[in-house]
């Protein structure tokens, strides 16, 4: 069998080819697709043989696509997750015979297994690219090449249908359990983050019950108390920064010096900073 070629390689092939935007294309893709449709062999070789070539012809379909290699990757590893749960919980049926009620077992499964509210939203979402994949391009013809009838001609999907088990009330709720659960290990971590004048991980701490509307919470918003100490500090940061004007809270420096929103990963680097100092998972979204 060929050894798969190093992201190394295959950049210098890219250079090799100098400027055949064809062959570039043509390279790129080779590379996307080898890297969407590797899984582990014990897991391809355990789920239903469709449901295996459902899989591999969806990712390489999306390695076709404009989408970010990260988006895919998500993807990957949220279809693994739900084709793990049919082999393991759902009898290994095939995905074209998945009912909306075992849909919303599978979201159960994952609300228990402590699943936030934002994740389930993107499984879900994936899940249902899948199906429009399987109804609108493997279904669109009656017959296959061989003349055989398609099994996907008919097929109908009601995955926007299901209902994924909980609700941004839940949600909040969890996060706020979850802040309840550091309750004895949070002072020493504010002790930490004064110390080092992170000001900003002390707002991001005080009001991580907003989850992932913390990166739009505006200053003249009414959640965004200004009487905590942890706020009157980050403000008179702000200003010495020459921020003050910029409305987000949350905001991250950019090297020119301007500022932006911070983003859905700047804030997920504090929860990791979080979890490292607490000695266990720390989840805002």
């Amino acid at each position: 069998m060929a050894r798969n070629k190093t992201k190394f390689e295959k950049q210098q092939e890219l250079q090799m080819l100098g400027s055949s935007k064809e062959e570039r294309e043509k390279i790129n893709f080779e590379y996307r697709r080898d890297s969407f449709t590797s899984f582990d062999s014990v897991f391809l070789d355990s789920i239903h043989q469709r449901n295996k070539k459902l899989l591999l012809g969806f990712m390489e379909y999306i390695a076709y696509s404009s989408m970010a290699k990260k988006t895919c990757q998500s993807m990957k590893t949220n279809l693994i997750l739900f084709f793990k749960w049919n082999l393991t919980y759902n009898g290994n049926i095939t995905f074209r015979m998945v009912t909306k009620k075992q849909g919303e077992d599978f979201f159960l499964f994952l609300k228990t297994m402590g699943y936030t509210y934002i994740r389930v939203k993107c499984i879900k979402s994936d899940i249902c690219t899948l199906a429009d994949y399987a109804e609108f391009v493997l279904g669109k013809d009656e017959y296959n090449l061989d003349g055989t009838s398609n099994q996907w001609f008919s097929y109908n999907h009601k995955w926007r249908e299901v209902d994924i088990q909980q609700t941004e009330e839940d949600e909040q709720g969890f996060r706020k359990s979850n802040v309840q659960n550091f309750s004895d290990r949070l002072d020493p971590l504010r002790f930490y983050l004064k110390s080092t004048k992170d000001y900003m991980g002390l707002v991001i701490l005080d009001f991580c019950w907003l989850g992932k509307e913390l990166l739009f919470l505006q200053e003249d918003d009414d959640r965004f108390n200004k009487q905590l100490p942890s706020v009157k500090k980050y403000l008179k940061w702000k200003e010495k920064v020459g921020a003050k004007d910029v409305p987000d809270v949350l905001i991250v420096i950019r090297p020119d010096g301007s500022y932006v929103p911070m983003s859905l990963s700047d804030l997920r680097r504090y929860t990791k900073m979080f979890s490292v100092f607490l000695g266990k998972e720390f989840i805002i979204c």
